[in-house]
């Protein structure tokens, strides 16, 4: 799987979507739901639409399945108290406390253009990644205002997914495989429901159900996991009559939470059932899961929340769906370079999507931002940094060569 793009199987898995692929690979009936369900629900995709090389690159990328899980080690298992824009507005803070680093929210970028464009040596700066001199100009105007901004550099670093590139006016054009990625590359779709309840009436996966929880008996398909000692257990314990979560409603994958202090559950609708799901008025979707709930914890007091949120992200500007960007058959095949964030000339590319680890986590965008900073700073100061360190070749990440 290194450089998936030009592996010696990498055109076959490539041109072939996950569902075709996982259908001619397993033989057990329940391994295929299991592995369908993992993709919609991981990848928040219809099975038909990536690639099954894009789904081998990503489980390689977290370094394999059981690090995409729910369980003791998994990508779920952390949540962060007060939410996840702290990270953020701590990196923003950090960048101002360190003097010189300035931070300005609500400025949207709307083009981005060499000073060099109209001579014959700006188009091979783009397309070839040469190191000809000259500077960019990153203009666009300030939200809300409608105020006109503009800012030089002789370095710029884009780290949005992919298909919002499409907003910005390259000048000159990114080179054709950009393009391609760019036009080509989907985001994945998510609903996120939000239903805080008076008291807790499930059992949790790893404790009894009893008379002070609540909740339906397992069904046949349900294991009880006992979690690591201090961490509360993750999953909501259900199938009241034999039925799995996915069998009852549009959430394909539930978990509880604590909003303070009050017990809540936190589903996810996925892939074409988000975007269906998010059609519906806002009464059908809370009729829709709030039955569903209903039904697969066997009570009716699963109706009764006292307060239910509904977020989704597919209408989000500066995103357009989540939780990352995907590649259809056919599509890492011809643009894989630029998918993993080759840079096109002075235009360097980072976020989540072109990260060598984590591919559509926090860890891949820190992984994807550490490497084009080092890029920048390889190309500013030449020496200072090895190319090891700014290709990730060997799929540990820029950070494992320093």
């Amino acid at each position: 799987m290194e450089g998936p793009h030009w592996g010696a199987a990498a055109r076959e898995w490539d041109a072939v979507d996950c569902k075709t692929q996982l259908e001619s690979m397993c033989r057990s009936p329940g391994a295929l739901r299991e592995m369908l369900l993992f993709v919609q629900t991981v990848l928040a995709a219809d099975p038909r639409q990536p690639s099954f090389l894009f789904l081998l690159k990503y489980i390689r990328a977290a370094g394999g399945l059981r690090a995409l899980g729910d369980g003791d080690g998994g990508a779920q298992q952390w949540r962060l108290a007060g939410g996840a824009q702290q990270m953020a507005a701590g990196l923003a803070a950090a960048v101002a406390g360190a003097g010189g680093g300035e931070v300005r929210l609500s400025h949207i970028v709307e083009s981005v253009a060499h000073s060099a464009y109209n001579s014959a040596a700006a188009q091979n700066h783009i397309e070839c990644g040469s190191d000809e001199p000259g500077v960019y100009t990153v203009a666009g105007t300030v939200e809300g205002s409608g105020k006109p901004f503009s800012l030089t550099a002789r370095r710029v670093v884009v780290a949005m997914p992919p298909p919002v590139w499409k907003q910005v006016a390259f000048d000159p054009q990114l080179p054709e495989d950009h393009r391609l990625l760019a036009e080509s590359m989907v985001m994945g779709c998510v609903a996120k429901v939000l239903a805080i309840y008076p008291q807790r009436f499930w059992a949790l996966e790893g404790e009894e159900a009893d008379s002070s929880t609540g909740g339906g008996a397992g069904g046949a398909d349900d294991e009880v996991v006992r979690d690591a000692p201090r961490r509360p257990p993750r999953r909501a314990r259900g199938g009241a009559g034999g039925r799995r979560l996915e069998e009852c409603g549009p959430v394909a994958n539930l978990f509880p939470g604590d909003y303070g202090g009050r017990p809540a559950l936190v589903g996810l609708v996925t892939g074409a059932d988000a975007r269906a799901f998010t059609a519906l008025p806002e009464g059908r979707q809370r009729a829709a899961v709030l039955g569903q709930y209903a039904e697969y914890f066997g009570a009716p007091e699963a109706a009764e929340p006292e307060l239910f949120v509904v977020k989704e992200w597919m209408s989000e500007r500066f995103s357009g769906g989540c939780f990352g960007g995907l590649t259809p058959p056919g599509l890492l095949s011809r643009a894989g370079a630029a998918a993993a964030g080759r840079a096109a000339g002075g235009v360097h590319f980072a976020g989540s999507e072109a990260a060598a680890r984590w591919v559509g986590y926090f860890e891949g965008a820190l992984d994807a931002g550490l490497r084009a900073a080092l890029e920048v700073l390889a190309a500013l100061r030449p020496g200072l940094v090895g190319s090891a360190a700014t290709s990730g070749g060997d799929g540990e990440g820029p950070a494992a060569a320093l």
